[in-house]
This record gives structure tokens, sequence and C-alpha cells, in this order.
């Protein structure tokens, strides 16, 4: 059957217009869907400048107000929210040379395992119940040699991995890196540790006096390790005892016990912040046989401070419906941020 001129003319007519209906309907759908990928950049980045100024108005705190108020006050470990524009910004601060710096585990002069930090940390790994072979992939993970530790990996372990990856072989700058390397998982970094059933021993154990110096923080592994350096690498090597963890202390000689470790937390709580090493010095339990016929806090008062070096500051904003956060280590010697990431 012949299809009329006219009515072909309509046939097309109308599917051109069809078509034109769905070309709208999809140029609509793309430039919305532009529109609100677009706001939702924009609102990400009022929320990105608005957690930045937090971490300004954090470093303006630790220049300003003296270190003891901030300590005494709870600043330090419990900062209020700050108000800026019409939103909350949070912030939390912490400082960090009171953990193991696991950048010291290698000299940067010669390559060689630091054997000090060495010991602590196989002392943390005692303590804390887990391996301290994790610690001979670190040292493969930061030295330039290609030489593996007993217990490491080097390059061609590295690269027979399935799939391949890259050791490092330099300075970490961030926790996240230690899950690149074999034996240490999320779990074991990021997680409290011990055992179900040791869980509820400790919690039984340590529901007196003793439960605001220990908590489950204080059996993450991430909590006790560090990263940052200030540029002036051979400032701020000792341990700082005013942020140091419960197991940090502990790890800090082999001679340490229990008793003593929680004793020096118990002193910095009473003091608010303990001034000077030989605060310690009238600590009954420090006042115990050491190596070489010594006390074991003269054992110790060469590898503690009461110095802030750094300070790690992380802030979050939220701007409608997009959340950001920025952290930045600020050196307090040099007065500056030493380190930056979003």
């Amino acid at each position: 059957m012949r299809m009329r001129p006219g009515f072909l003319v309509l046939s097309i007519t109308g599917i051109i217009s069809i078509m034109g209906f769905f070309s709208v309907l999809v140029l609509y759908r793309g430039a919305s869907d532009e529109y609100r990928l677009a706001s939702q950049k924009a609102n990400h980045q009022k929320a990105k400048y608005l957690a930045q100024s937090g971490l300004e108005a954090s470093i303006m705190i630790l220049k300003k107000i003296p270190i003891d108020l901030l300590y005494t006050y709870n600043i330090i470990e419990n900062p209020p929210p700050l108000p800026i524009g019409n939103s909350i910004v949070t912030i939390s601060i912490s400082e960090e040379t009171g953990k193991v710096n696991l950048n010291r585990l290698v000299h940067f002069f010669d390559d060689e395992v630091d054997l000090r930090n060495r010991e602590i940390l196989d002392r943390l790994s005692e303590n804390l119940g887990i391996s301290y072979r994790i610690w001979d992939g670190v040292i493969d993970w930061i030295d330039e040699n290609s030489t593996a530790m007993p217990s490491g990996a080097e390059k061609f372990d590295y690269e027979a991995m399935n799939p391949p990856r890259t050791v490092k072989n330099g300075r970490m700058h961030d926790l996240s890196e230690l899950v690149l390397i074999p034996g240490i998982s999320t779990f074991l970094l990021y997680q409290d540790i011990r055992p179900e059933t040791e869980r509820e021993k400790v919690s039984s154990d340590f529901a007196t006096e003793k439960e605001n110096f220990l908590t489950a923080e204080d059996y993450i592994l991430a909590n006790h390790l560090s990263v940052y350096l200030p540029d002036n690498v051979n400032h701020g090597d000792k341990i700082n005892i005013n942020s140091a963890p419960y197991h940090v202390i502990l790890s800090l000689s082999e001679f340490m016990t229990k008793e003593a470790a929680l004793a020096i937390l118990k002193e910095r709580s009473l003091r608010g912040r303990i001034k000077n090493v030989s605060d310690l010095s009238s600590l009954s339990e420090l006042d115990i046989p050491s190596v070489g016929g010594v006390t074991l806090f003269q054992e110790i008062e060469n590898r503690i401070s009461t110095d802030d070096i750094l300070y790690k500051i992380v802030a979050e904003a939220s701007f409608l419906s997009q959340t950001a956060h920025v952290i930045g280590v600020y050196s307090n010697p040099e007065s500056k941020i030493v380190y930056y990431s979003e």
C-alpha cells in the first residue's frame, strides 16, 4: 500500500518532535546533573575553606595561649568546637612527640637502624601483644639499601607480590603507608587489638581509679606511632612525657613497671602538665634498680622531655550536605606548618 505524502510528512514531523522532546529532556537532565555537581563542588569548597579557617584558628590558639593553660583546661585533649560564620568547625589537637616516630627507626646520616627506637618498638609490641617482626618490614620500607631484614621485604619481594608493589626506600609521610607493608593490616593498625576475653578482663581490672588512665584508645597501635618530623630532624628526638600514652611509657625501659608507668600518668594528671623531667625524680615507683646500677628514673631521664614540639591538628567542617576536613602538623619551635593534607 502506498503511503500518502501528507501522512508521511506528518509521521516524520511527529518522529522529529518526539526526538526533540527526548533531546530536550536529556539536555535538561544533563544540565540538572551538571548544576547539582557544580553546586556540590561549590559547597565542598566552602566546607574546605571553613576547615582551613579552623586549622588557622587552632594555630592561633597554640601561639597565643600559654601551654600550661591549654593542658589545665583540657584544650589539647578535648578542644571546643569553633563557631566560624554560620557553621561549627570541630577540631582535634594532639601532640605528636609523645609517640614513637617510625622515621627515626633509620638514621638519616648512615642508613643504619636506630637501636634505641627499635628496642622501644619491640617492647611496645610485647606490651600490646603483637609481633615485633613487623618493624623489620618498616625498616626496609624506609631505608635506602636493598638488603632485607630477617622478616622484612625489599625491592624484589615487592615486585613479586600480586599485584606488584614498589618499596618506598624513603621517609614515611603518613601512617596509612604501613598497610602497604607485608604483615601490617588495617585492623592491626586502627582497631582495638585485644582479644574479647582480654577486653572484659582489663575492663574489670581497671574499674577503679585507673579507669581514667587506660581506655580502649590505649590498645590501638596507631595511637602510639607517628611519622611527622620538624624541618630540623635533630630536634625533638626524645619522648614527650606529657603526651606519651601508657604503653609508650611502659616501653621506655625493660625495667619499667606498670606501677611506675601509672605513677607518671597520675603525676601529670595531678599537675596538669609536668614542667621539668626532674619533677618525676621524687616518684618512689621510679626509684627502683635499673641497668648499670642506676635507678629507673636515671635511666629514662635522658630519653624523655617535657617539650611540646609538634601538634597534629585535624579540622572538619560541613556546609549544607558537604563535609571537608584538613590535617596540618604545626611545629612549635619553628612556628610553621610542616605537613598539610586535605
